[in-house]
């Protein structure tokens, strides 16, 4: 089984998906209305339609269409290993980030990370460690008021354990752990690749 990484985002050529029992075609901008469409259709064709229907769509449309970006929940980290180690990490950004001057990312940049982390199949809800909830109230305290327009569907982070709504204004110098593996698709992959892109090639004398 796979499913869509991005439905709020129209692909290239739009969303396509040809019905194997009738054959039929259907192409359209949005994604909601291509499960709309293809409901009318089932329905009125007497076409079978499980509880589970919608993703057997994702799965059929991601098949059909292989260059769209596709996950297999099943091989998706659900959990986190909320151990001394991922307490050290949590304690090291947060000691990075504070020597670093506390600062905040632009909210543009933080707006751009959410609609990434709001997408992604490693936004978890996990449960947190005593202490890490302590903590981690601390850093809601220090960020302030400060929020994105995505914050409501924004949970953990499977792959570092972070809480999102406070991960995203954090500058990315402050989280650079290379022991963490994130999605090819993470902005933070995406940043470190920018950086070393503009940053100055070393010259030796």
């Amino acid at each position: 089984m796979k499913l869509l990484l991005n439905k709020n985002e129209t692909p290239s050529g739009q969303w396509k998906y040809t019905e194997p029992s009738t054959g039929v075609f259907f192409k359209t901008y949005a994604w909601d209305q291509m499960i709309d469409m293809v409901r009318k259709h089932k329905k009125g064709n007497q076409i079978e339609m499980p509880p589970d229907w919608v993703e057997s769509l994702e799965n059929e449309v991601c098949h059909q269409n292989p260059h769209l970006d596709c996950f297999d929940p099943e091989k998706v980290k659900s959990s986190c290993d909320l151990s001394l180690t991922v307490l050290r990490r949590f304690l090291a950004t947060m000691w990075h980030w504070l020597k670093g001057g506390g600062n905040l990312v632009d909210q543009s940049l933080a707006e751009s990370r959410a609609d990434i982390c709001a997408s992604c199949p490693n936004n978890k809800h996990v449960h947190l460690c005593f202490a890490c909830k302590g903590l981690t109230g601390i850093v809601r305290e220090l960020k302030g008021e400060r929020g994105t327009k995505r914050d409501p569907e924004l949970n953990s982070c499977s792959s570092c354990c972070c809480v999102l709504q406070v991960k995203v204004h954090i500058p990315l110098e402050a989280m650079d752990d290379p022991s963490i593996e994130y999605p090819s698709w993470c902005w933070m992959n995406k940043e470190k690749e920018s950086d070393q892109e503009s940053s100055p090639s070393e010259v030796v004398g």
